[in-house]
């Protein structure tokens, strides 16, 4: 299940299923239960668990959406530098680190680009469902063609988890629960003045000044991009 974070939108399924997993627990205690909506998840192992560490600042930031905590935690810039998390779930960790790492963070990251400025466009675009899907596909070309050079690796982290099954109220024993999975983020970060004359660039290719209500979509995708940083949905 690959997942990219994006600045303005939500952070993603694995984060639904991480929220409040990071609690103030010692690293001693990795069978510690969090009770998040009712449903119990147990965080198992993480990144440092051995040698007396707490999963890091930013880590808990990402799943929160907390853009600005996850720059400051890891000494990012984030006037200068905008940031994207790519975070994928799975069974196997070492799977997920290699298929994480050698996945093409460009395309990963202007998909995306492109499933942000489409939400945006068709949630604040006024005019008939014709119009407004038209707007929709011409900023989801814009997004796509948006250049992303100079993306940089600033960090990564893994954890391990694992939640209460569906209709078991109150879990007893380990076949209460799902099996477990590790979720493994990798953080990026890009130069903002680089990330800026880019969509700009391809805002004026994509839409032209005489372009009806072309002021009015620029503006969309320029404020939905203007904090990329945790992709989408966690």
């Amino acid at each position: 299940m690959k997942k990219i974070i994006l600045g303005m939108s939500a952070v993603i399924a694995a984060s639904a299923m991480l929220t409040g997993c990071f609690s103030s627990k010692k690293a001693a205690e990795p069978m510690a239960k969090i009770t998040t909506q009712n449903v119990v998840i147990q965080r198992i192992d993480w990144q440092g668990a051995s040698t007396g560490s707490n999963p890091p600042a930013w880590v808990e930031a990402v799943t929160s959406g907390d853009v600005d905590t996850v720059a400051s935690a890891l000494n990012i810039d984030s006037k200068k530098y905008k940031v994207f998390v790519i975070s994928n779930s799975g069974p196997n960790l070492d799977f997920l680190k290699a298929w994480t790492d050698n996945v093409n963070v460009v395309s990963e990251v202007s998909g995306s680009l492109s499933r942000v400025v489409g939400q945006a466009v068709q949630a604040n675009m006024q005019g008939t469902t014709e119009e407004v899907q038209k707007s929709v596909d011409q900023a989801v070309t814009v997004a796509s063609s948006v250049e992303l050079n100079g993306l940089e690796k600033a960090a990564s982290y893994w954890i391990q988890t694992r939640r209460q099954r569906t209709g078991v109220e109150t879990p007893m024993s380990d076949d209460d629960y799902e099996p477990a999975v590790y979720t493994y983020y990798v953080v990026y970060k890009m130069e903002s003045a680089v990330f800026d004359k880019s969509l700009k660039s391809a805002t004026d290719r994509g839409i032209p000044e005489n372009t009806e209500n072309a002021s009015v979509l620029k503006q969309i995708i320029t404020t939905s991009l203007a904090k990329t940083l945790i992709p989408e949905g966690l």
